[in-house]
């Protein structure tokens, strides 16, 4: 009866909160035991923390023996963990564009997409995906006096557990993006590159963008402006201007009009057909192989590049021209 009057009031008068919290826990033990005196009593800090929920992560590592001990739970974790793969991979391609791929395809008309490293910028933190330098950027020297940048790596996907070892990226001072730079500028914009080749290649490796097929990416964009025709054509399209929407002077090139040569290296150049992408538009115009623009000097490089209306104009004018002269005047 004594204890019996004194558990009403017990922290205030019969001592310490600890010592009612222990109390406490012990009669629910005694309770326990006397409702079902077969069943072990199982103390509260020594309960399984890893649920069925946990290992459902696809971050939580789960063997096949594992799974087979959870019979038909061992089912439904790895249904789940299916689905949240698909839908990780799903909302990924969705977050890219375009101008992300470069589109390949293979001797049977299989279209299959490579994301570029800009691209893998862009869904890396969906995958939890830390890139780490090993070491400091190696620089390759050609006797053409060109050079690049090489970087080693690996990587980690904090969301599927995966990783990737012996990884590197390398970029070159013969690269597209750094034509007409010069020094410092070169020198950092190939470091920049090379970096950027190595995160890209990680999370290729470690989403599986390397290869992709095509009505995947176009499912996912489904409902939004991004269409696969939209993006850059690569092996498999054709030659490398019929890719941009060039004919070659073999094809496509208007019949009644003779091919110009280029005044600077007297070359055939090619004709490229007027046309639509992105939103730009462009009329039909002839372009040496070799002409390229400096942007930032507003220069060309000294390679023809004229306009197909005003090169047919021209032709009009001399063919007339010659037509007026009397027999022995040519020359």
């Amino acid at each position: 009866m004594k204890w019996a009057a004194c558990r009403p009031n017990y922290g205030a008068s019969c001592g310490s909160a600890e010592t009612a919290s222990k109390w406490r826990r012990t009669t629910s033990m005694e309770e326990q035991r006397d409702r079902n005196p077969e069943s072990p009593v199982i103390e509260p800090e020594v309960m399984p923390k890893e649920t069925a929920v946990e290992k459902r992560s696809p971050s939580v590592p789960v063997t096949i023996d594992e799974l087979a001990a959870e019979e038909k739970r061992g089912i439904a974790i790895v249904e789940t963990r299916d689905a949240i793969l698909v839908t990780l991979r799903k909302s990924s391609l969705a977050a890219t564009s375009p101008s992300d791929w470069v589109l390949f395809r293979d001797p049977d008309a299989n279209v299959t997409g490579y994301l570029q490293d800009r691209g893998c910028d862009k869904i890396a933190p969906r995958w939890g995906i830390d890139v780490i330098p090993d070491g400091d950027f190696e620089k390759i020297e050609e006797d053409d006096g060109t050079f690049g940048y090489r970087i080693r790596g690996h990587a980690m996907s904090r969301f599927t557990g995966q990783s990737v070892l012996d990884m590197e990226g390398i970029r070159y001072s013969t690269d597209d993006f750094v034509k007409y730079k010069k020094g410092v500028e070169l020198d950092t914009l190939i470091k920049k590159g090379a970096r950027a080749n190595l995160d890209g290649g990680c999370v290729r490796e470690l989403t599986g963008f390397k290869s992709v097929n095509v009505q995947e990416i176009q499912e996912a964009w489904a409902g939004t402006w991004k269409k696969w025709e939209m993006c850059a054509k690569g092996r498999g399209f054709g030659s490398k201007h019929e890719r941009a929407g060039v004919a070659s002077t073999n094809e496509g090139t208007p019949g009644e009009v003779p091919i110009p040569p280029c005044s600077k290296c007297n070359r055939p150049m090619d004709f490229i057909r007027s046309g639509e992408r992105d939103g730009r538009t462009w009329k039909a115009y002839w372009k040496c192989k070799d002409y390229a623009w400096d942007s930032k000097a507003r220069v060309s490089n000294g390679h023809d590049r004229f306009d197909d209306d005003i090169y047919r104009e021209q032709l009009a004018k001399r063919q007339a021209s010659q037509a007026t002269r009397e027999p022995g005047q040519e020359g």
